[in-house]
């Protein structure tokens, strides 16, 4: 794919400080994704952040000045952190297979040694946890 070129415009910033209100929804802790911006190409807002970090919560967007309740579309990159904080301000999730070393979809790992039967490959088959 060839590099494009668009024109952008930066809307809000913010450093590592700011980020300290977006907490992880089990521990608590504070989510730092560093120095962060949002850029906006035409009509799409964009998130770049410094470091690597889930997007727990949607106060990530709104710190940097973006609406998500303004928004008809919102893409998270995450495997489902996301979900807890986000399903319910969206009418639907869609999970997407970008590719990586696990699927959305565990069928789709070609298991070799595994005891069968297993949830939530079969059906019918409540998940047993670690005791």
């Amino acid at each position: 794919m060839a590099p494009s070129s668009a024109r952008a415009r930066r809307c809000r910033g913010r450093d590592r400080r700011h980020h300290a209100r977006s907490r992880h929804p089990v521990s608590g802790e504070p989510c730092f994704p560093g120095a962060a911006v949002s850029l906006r190409l035409g009509k799409l807002d964009v998130v770049l952040a410094s470091k690597r970090a889930q997007t727990f919560h949607p106060a990530v967007f709104e710190l940097l000045g973006i609406e998500l309740s303004k928004k008809k579309i919102v893409v998270v990159k995450s495997a489902s952190h996301f979900h807890t904080a986000f399903a319910p301000i969206a009418a639907d999730v869609i999970f997407v297979n970008c590719g990586g070393p696990y699927p959305p979809d565990a069928a789709a790992i070609p298991y070799r040694r595994i005891r069968r039967p297993i949830a939530p490959l079969d059906a019918n088959v409540s998940p047993v946890w670690m005791r």
